[in-house]
């Protein structure tokens, strides 16, 4: 678990051991208090200190994302907000917007699994370069199902492809 202290601090503590750190400085189990379990928010009556829990989430490392359509290929990358001592996950996949699969680009779907303490995982979008002339095209990526975090923002991105092809000549 990873907290951040009023003072500024983050720090890695255990549930357990942060109960007994209350103890130890002579409180007991009754002397904190949950206030806000969806922000984390837990204060130490006893104590002027507040610790705020900072719950690791997966995201889209950037909203936006471009191509070239004769690249190939996109790499898409996720991020984990703060390292965690276990292994967590998330779904992904890839919808139509002005794209479509099978024509502009492969669709894809998957898991990504991130290790304990990785922080960063990435994924390809395989990118058809054809040979007609078009306006940029995008590719709506999503993020679901997060295990063992939270899901943070962006959850969704959109890819861009951007056209390779010239002008017809008339």
């Amino acid at each position: 678990l990873f907290v951040n202290t009023n003072a500024g601090n983050v720090i890695e503590v255990n549930l357990d051991t942060l109960v007994q750190t209350v103890i130890a400085s002579g409180g007991t189990r009754g002397d904190f208090l949950a206030v806000d379990p969806f922000n984390g928010t837990i204060m130490l009556t006893q104590s002027t200190e507040i610790v705020r829990l900072i719950p690791s989430a997966l995201q889209f490392g950037q909203a936006d994302y471009q191509v070239n359509e004769g690249a190939g290929s996109a790499m898409i990358t996720v991020t984990l907000s703060s390292p965690v001592s276990t292994p967590v996950s998330v779904r992904y996949a890839t919808a139509n917007g002005t794209a479509q699969a099978g024509k502009d680009y492969t669709a894809t779907t998957g898991t990504l699994s991130f290790a304990a303490n990785q922080i960063t995982k990435t994924f390809t979008v395989k990118i058809t370069n054809d040979k007609l002339n078009e306006d940029p095209e995008t590719i709506r990526l999503t993020l679901s199902d997060p295990m063992s975090v939270l899901l943070g923002t962006p959850a969704t991105a959109t890819l861009t492809i951007e056209d390779n092809d010239p002008l017809p000549s008339v």
